[in-house]
């Protein structure tokens, strides 16, 4: 049997098809995604997700539009989000920040904080590309074939982000040059299994400033490393991810 495409639609526009029919206009991209990317013909069926958990067939029809086959009460499929949650939050590199996010969805990755560090290359301005960077995330659900679509939270400068965090999760850096370093892994198997987040911090290509370290380490963090070479942060960021995923699958 062929595998339907899927197209993630934004919950509040699939809630607003219960007044019309079950029908939902798609914008250009979206129908240029279905018609010219995918080549769904008329009257095929597509999946339809929200990245919300729930997933639905569709028919899709003329005019640019497709219809629900169900109500939008009840999917044809509804996953709860899995605890602990997957987090990264990233100081963000010059380059190869796209890549990241894409990589990092695809892989599992649930929330993504992006930081200013004293050491920072790329600094952003209240996170104009975050609409741009929602898009990548929204393509690399579809591919992935996800239920969830992973937060991205606007920049923040690391001290401050340090006074917001949650104490009740599990919190590390990636360190390099230190002696006290315990492997990622190592880490992962020592947290509360019940816990509802897990967050691994990955520096700026110029490494942490010694004040930056001392003050993760006064806030709760652990000193992780990634392996016995130093990464990019980029590798740094996927292979972060990619080794929570992987210790994820084996306990939940």
């Amino acid at each position: 049997m062929k595998e339907l495409n899927r197209i993630l639609i934004e919950p509040e526009r699939i809630s607003e098809s219960k007044n019309s029919n079950r029908i939902i206009f798609l914008n250009s991209k979206e129908l240029h995604y279905l018609v010219n990317v995918m080549r769904i013909k008329l009257n095929e069926k597509i999946i339809v997700v929200d990245g919300g958990g729930n997933l639905w067939e569709a028919n899709f029809e003329s005019n640019g539009k497709i219809r629900l086959l169900s109500d939008i009460n009840k999917p044809k499929i509804y996953k709860n989000k899995t605890k602990p949650l997957l987090c990264l939050a990233i100081v963000m590199p010059k380059k190869g920040f796209e890549d990241i996010i894409r990589m990092s969805c695809e892989l599992g990755i649930d929330k993504i904080q992006i930081l200013n560090s004293h050491r920072s290359v790329a600094k952003t301005d209240n996170n104009k590309k975050l609409s741009r960077w929602e898009t990548i995330s929204k393509e690399a659900i579809e591919q992935s074939e996800r239920l969830w679509k992973p937060e991205i939270n606007a920049s923040i400068d690391l001290n401050e982000w340090f006074n917001t965090i949650d104490k009740n999760y599990f919190y590390s850096y990636g360190a390099t040059r230190r002696k006290d370093v315990i492997h990622i892994y190592d880490w992962m198997n020592s947290v509360n299994k019940e816990t509802k987040q897990i967050w691994v911090t990955i520096g700026p290509e110029g490494g942490w400033s010694e004040q930056e370290e001392e003050m993760a380490l006064g806030h709760g963090f652990t000193a992780i490393g990634l392996g016995e070479t130093i990464l990019r942060t980029s590798t740094a960021s996927i292979t972060a991810t990619a080794l929570m995923a992987s210790w994820k699958r084996n306990i939940v």
